[in-house]
């Protein structure tokens, strides 16, 4: 009902309007899904909603792909259009697998509902003191990402800009840059998602050792993840901006916010970490400040010539490490863990160093061999990945220990 005012006042781009039509449904498709990818976590199965994943992927790639090659002549406004419609499609596909599979495994559900002996109100006003916190903070965080959507491209035009230039480097940075950021959160995300009802079931039986050692091993897996990827897209980020998307302005962007990829990795693991805790309210505070930050910082610095998009990569980075320092610190509050501080950040960090440093020689080396550039990368990412790991089997950062009473234990001996 309001397509026209948000067209014309707020978006200011004509060209979205056969999109924002046919994403509407995802509303609701999005929301349904969401419900039932939280009863499979909950219920610590992890297959439906991965598989879920999978699927929505592959449907929207195949329509996107083939309306895009069959389609001709096609107006920018039909791309996009084209591009939403595969998301919808694609949400939908996931959403009907999984309820599916929810209507397979209902019998579980009514059977345990039998011997719960949990009122209905009791039931539904513990789901409230989850779910009101969580939700405030998304609906509080969409407001802000959308804000910030909204105000990059207006205030990069309020620097100097034009509308293409503007609209370009927000394009750039949002969907070339984020994504490559976005790459180690296929680890950190499933991590996130799996200790919230691990240490939330652990926290009802107040068995708090093995909550220190899922916390303690949860931020040691974030750890090396992390700092790999930074070996990765700090040395080779123009490299990967020009082979993937023959973009020099990706790696110029890149290098600064994978510089904090530590702190965003981390400070998604140690939200998840407060809301098993049952210190959602804190983790929704803490994230919502971080919004703020970053909002503020885009709306005063980027209309600003000198700063322009680095001030919305200074509020990035502002936020990110904000949000991972009051996590942290609530975390430590709430329950009593020492970390072995060389093995879970120093030792990841000096690995992930030498392996991009190697990685760079070997790049620049196969380079002046006459090797494409793709192939060279190719081989310096899997020479990197080998190097990772034998280095963290050497070294046993790859093990896991925990400080408890003064003294270390080990806890688990194998490697990760």
């Amino acid at each position: 009902m309001n397509s026209n005012f948000i067209i014309s006042h707020i978006l200011r781009e004509e060209r979205v309007r056969i999109g924002l039509y046919i994403i509407t449904p995802c509303i609701l498709i999005s929301g349904l899904g969401s419900v039932l990818k939280g009863y499979f976590y909950g219920l610590k199965n992890v297959h439906p909603s991965a598989l879920a994943e999978i699927v929505e992927q592959i449907v929207r790639m195949f329509l996107v792909f083939s309306l895009l090659i069959y389609i001709p002549n096609k107006s920018d406004e039909i791309s996009a259009a084209i591009i939403v419609f595969g998301m919808v499609i694609g949400e939908l596909a996931s959403m009907l697998y999984l309820s599916h599979t929810y209507k397979n495994s209902v019998g579980n559900a009514r059977a345990f509902s039998k011997k719960n002996k949990h009122s209905l109100t009791e039931t539904f006003g513990q789901i409230l003191s989850i779910a009101v916190p969580v939700s405030i903070t998304r609906i509080v965080m969409s407001l802000l990402n959308a804000a910030n959507s909204i105000l990059i491209p207006r205030q990069l035009m309020a620097s100097g800009m034009t509308n293409h230039e503007a609209v370009g480097i927000y394009g750039i940075v949002t969907g070339m840059v984020m994504p490559l950021l976005f790459l180690p959160f296929t680890i950190i995300s499933s991590l996130s998602v799996m200790i919230i009802p691990n240490i939330s079931e652990n926290m009802t039986i107040k068995n708090y050792t093995d909550i220190k050692i899922k916390i303690y091993k949860s931020i040691r897996i974030s750890s090396i993840t992390a700092f790999f990827f930074m070996g990765i897209l700090i040395p080779f980020g123009y490299p990967i901006g020009m082979i993937l998307y023959n973009q020099p302005l990706v790696g110029k962007y890149i290098i600064p916010l994978a510089s904090v990829l530590i702190f965003q990795c981390l400070q998604h693991n140690l939200s998840s970490i407060l809301n098993g805790l049952g210190k959602q309210n804190i983790a929704a505070l803490n994230i919502i400040i971080g919004g703020f930050i970053q909002t503020g910082c885009t709306y005063y610095l980027a209309c600003k010539p000198e700063w322009g998009i680095k001030g919305y990569i200074l509020g990035y980075i502002l936020s990110t490490i904000t949000v991972f320092l009051l996590n942290f610190i609530h975390v430590i509050m709430t329950i009593n863990i020492r970390f072995e501080i060389n093995k879970c950040f120093i030792q990841p960090a000096l690995i992930s160093l030498f392996m991009g440093l190697a990685m760079r020689l070997l790049y620049i080396f196969l380079v002046h061999s006459h090797i494409t550039y793709g192939i060279a990368l190719v081989i310096c990412l899997l020479c990197g990945f080998i190097i990772e790991v034998l280095f963290l089997m050497q070294t046993g950062v790859s093990q896991v220990h925990i400080f408890r009473a003064g003294r270390k234990q080990s806890i688990y001996n194998r490697t990760i």
